[in-house]
């Protein structure tokens, strides 16, 4: 889009990516979740042996470790995209200003 010789950028695309992006994370939380407490359940009720147990805390530690180290990098890949589009902003704004004298 242009508009008076200069280009502008918007959020859109990121943001929609990043909106995805986050339904996602949270999404794959509540599976987790959902199939933790399942198998809790089911040693609990006998059907499963309890010394899984220890398996299924070292899995949810690993889970919950991974899936904050994907989080940090969602959001630091966002903010890097938004401060790239500021500055090119910034920088086509200074770009006109000048040439206009």
């Amino acid at each position: 889009m242009a508009t008076d010789g200069v280009i502008l950028f918007n959020n859109e695309g990121f943001d929609g990516l990043h909106r995805t992006s986050a339904n996602n994370q949270t999404t794959y939380a509540d599976v987790w979740q959902h199939v933790k407490s399942q198998i809790q359940f089911l040693m609990e009720s006998g059907a499963v042996d309890k010394a899984f147990g220890t398996t299924l805390q070292a899995r949810d530690a690993e889970f919950q470790r991974l899936a904050g180290g994907f989080d940090e990098d969602h959001t630091g890949h966002a903010n890097g995209m938004r401060n790239a589009q500021q500055i090119g902003n910034e920088t086509g704004g200074s770009m006109v200003r000048i040439l206009r004298g």
